[in-house]
């Protein structure tokens, strides 16, 4: 398609030499330009994660292109722009990098409202624990859909009212992300306090879906009279008697002065881009791949690795792993334990399960209390001892997973409380037990408890050991 409509552009319009845009370089898109390439090379050296290198490398092409077009062309252009970047499939990423940040904030907010008032409220990441329930601040609670939809509402409400993109709109956009999450996180503290009040489950149903759209119908209305107010449409500009504003295009004002002028801006751009690519591939080429130490030796009777989980494990150095099958107290199941320091190393287990074709039909957090003798983590502020597994149930299945991430400081059972863990402390090891249990429903909470602890101290062994010198799991009684 797009050479058909290059062949019928050059029949229409002849093979003439084009009317090419001038390079003119302008303050704020070299700004932008620049902030954009700095972006992507410190994601790059630093974070590594391709999503966020994405968003500066776009970053730096929309300022690239303030320098073809007028200012105002340009600052209106980035309407489109973000609209363009909020349909694109992020979602995943953004409950990640977004999302947990905000859920930790709700589950802190609810602690520090809620502790004054008595009853011995705390929180443990994105779980709040109270005298008689526990609450776990999940996913659908993070409050990243009334951020994407305030989003688009400030979007769309400026381009119906010609709002002018300057700081003051910046400002407003992000005081009503800021309101959008406020409310969310005022929702969910009514929502605790209503789970420590023992009030009745359909209440509380009943109640969740109107707290969230009345704090957000709330936050749209403050958004409305903020961007009104502080972001109108600015008057046109006026030369010789008339008014327009100012969307012409450089090539339709250009001189000789700007044609002399385009031939050192374009080289100072081409030279930035050269150094920026030169230093790129410099730090590659000075920075061979680690030598990983070996994988640990399977033992007899535990499973093969697949070939995408062998591919993983060597492209992020896992330390060590042990895979295999077990029977406990009459439950058949496989369990896997992996080692590694990077949070490459480590997959999401639900996500593996969607990729063999599974239907999760309920993932929930359990809380497994044992005795003081037991060696599981720190006891809570009760003295209990006791630590937090994902359990995912499967549709038309009587199977169930067990999963958490643990290290020798505590364990999650978050993907992306390991993810942020790994990110703020990368060299510190974490150990992924995954426990996939044959007809699991019909397991009694005693026996699935013992399974837990059994191998939370397989997975303690290898964290202290740093390699795989603990017993293997066909080992276990």
């Amino acid at each position: 398609m797009l050479l058909a409509f290059t062949v019928f552009v050059l029949a229409r319009h002849g093979l003439k030499k084009p009317d090419l845009p001038v390079c003119i370089i302008k303050k704020w898109p070299l700004y932008v330009f620049l902030a954009g390439l700095a972006g992507f090379a410190g994601a790059e050296y630093f974070l590594r994660i391709n999503i966020v290198s994405c968003i500066f490398m776009g970053l730096a092409v929309y300022g690239c292109l303030g320098f073809f077009t007028g200012q105002r062309l340009w600052q209106n252009a980035l309407y489109f722009a973000l609209l363009f970047f909020l349909c694109l499939p992020l979602s995943y990423h953004v409950e990640i990098f977004i999302g947990f940040p905000l859920r930790l904030l709700s589950a802190k907010a609810a602690q520090l409202v809620l502790s004054p008032l008595g009853g011995g409220v705390y929180s443990t990441e994105t779980i709040l624990i109270m005298e008689n329930a526990a609450a776990n601040v999940d996913l659908p609670c993070s409050g990243v859909k009334s951020l994407f939809s305030m989003a688009v509402f400030s979007l769309l409400f400026s381009i119906m009212e010609k709002c002018r993109m300057n700081a003051a709109w910046i400002c407003v956009f992000l005081a009503n992300c800021l309101l959008a999450a406020l409310g969310n996180v005022i929702r969910i503290i009514a929502l605790v306090a209503l789970c420590r009040a023992d009030v009745a489950d359909s209440v509380k149903e009943a109640l969740h879906v109107p707290l969230g759209m009345l704090a957000f119908v709330g936050a749209c209305f403050m958004a409305r009279h903020m961007l009104k107010t502080f972001c109108a449409a600015s008057a046109p500009i006026r030369e010789n008697g008339t008014e327009h504003y100012d969307t012409a295009q450089p090539h339709e004002r250009r001189n000789s002065a700007h044609s002399s002028s385009s031939l050192k801006d374009c080289a100072l751009v081409a030279a930035i881009l050269l150094a920026f690519i030169c230093l790129t591939k410099a730090n590659t080429a000075q920075t061979p791949p680690k030598k990983h130490p070996p994988l640990a030796v399977k033992s007899a009777g535990s499973l093969p690795l697949s070939a995408a989980e062998a591919g993983l494990f060597l492209r992020h150095g896992v330390i060590s792993y042990d895979k295999a099958t077990f029977s406990m107290h009459g439950c058949q199941g496989s369990a896997f334990v992996v080692l590694a320091r990077s949070w490459r190393g480590h997959h999401h287990p639900e996500q593996c399960l969607r990729s063999e074709g599974h239907v999760m039909e309920q993932s929930e957090i359990i809380t497994i209390r044992a005795d003081p003798s037991h060696a599981l983590p720190d006891g809570n502020k009760n003295g209990n001892k006791e630590f937090h597994m994902r359990m995912v149930t499967i549709k038309d299945s009587s199977n169930i997973l067990l999963y958490w991430f643990q290290s020798k400081t505590g364990n999650t059972c978050d993907y992306a409380a390991r993810l942020w863990r790994g990110l703020l402390a990368p060299e510190q090891p974490h150990a992924m037990v995954s426990i996939y249990l044959e007809n699991g429903k019909a397991v009694s909470p005693e026996i699935l408890a013992y399974i837990a602890e059994t191998f939370f101290q397989r997975a303690k062994a290898m964290l202290e050991d740093g390699k795989n010198t603990a017993p293997p799991l066909s080992a276990i009684p």
